[in-house]
């Protein structure tokens, strides 16, 4: 698909090709837990999920806390730090989040929404035209245009920067994650699933590819 714009359904922090870590944390109420040696919980998500998490809260970046444990190491304690999530440990949950991923077409709507002025003394409605996407196509005071919706996803790794401290780069959007496990094998639950916009165009005109 040509002339293809990116915009995230997400709202992470800004990426520029790379994040410093920033020792993200949970959040909600803290677990029980009396093992005393050093170790990570499992973390799920509600679409099958798993990775290890440090600390004992219930949730933590839309993960939920397990018994289960495991002995912290140093690949470990950086993917916690960075929200990662490996890709050849959930591949099966990828595969099960992804399949309804299919392109589709919007259409585009105008709307009528109003600003207030003041005229005076008083303040009246200025009426204003907006235009939105809706996947009706029955919907009203449609404009005749369209455009492809279509969904990519983005991997990451880890890196070091000048000061030798931990980054993560994000790779490209690709159409399937485990075509860059070998160089990217992490992804974050936050931004790995993206739509991506085609250029409006009249409705019957095909794009030139």
């Amino acid at each position: 698909m040509n002339n293809l714009k990116v915009r995230k359904i997400f709202v992470p922090i800004a990426l520029s090709g790379t994040l410093v870590v920033t020792g993200l944390t949970g959040c909600g109420k803290k677990m029980d837990c009396d093992i005393e040696d050093e170790h990570m919980h499992k973390y799920v998500s509600e679409e099958g999920f798993e990775t290890y998490k440090e600390g004992e809260y219930e949730v933590n970046s839309d993960m939920t806390w397990t018994k289960e444990v495991t002995t912290p190491n140093k690949q470990l304690e950086t993917m916690s730090d960075f929200d990662l999530i490996r890709i050849d440990e959930n591949i099966e949950a990828l595969e099960n989040a992804t399949k309804n991923d299919l392109p589709y077409v919007e259409y585009e709507y105008k709307y009528t929404y109003y600003v207030p002025m003041r005229v005076g003394k008083i303040t009246v409605s200025s009426p204003r035209t907006g235009r939105r996407f809706t996947t009706d196509l029955n919907h009203e005071r449609l404009t005749g245009y369209i455009r492809d919706v279509d969904y990519k996803y983005q991997g990451y790794k880890i890196g070091e920067n000048k000061r030798g401290k931990a980054v993560i780069i994000e790779s490209d959007l690709v159409d399937d994650l485990t075509d860059i496990m070998d160089e990217y094998p992490y992804f974050k639950l936050s931004d790995y699933k993206q739509k991506i916009y085609s250029k409006k165009r009249e409705m019957g005109k095909e794009l030139i590819k």
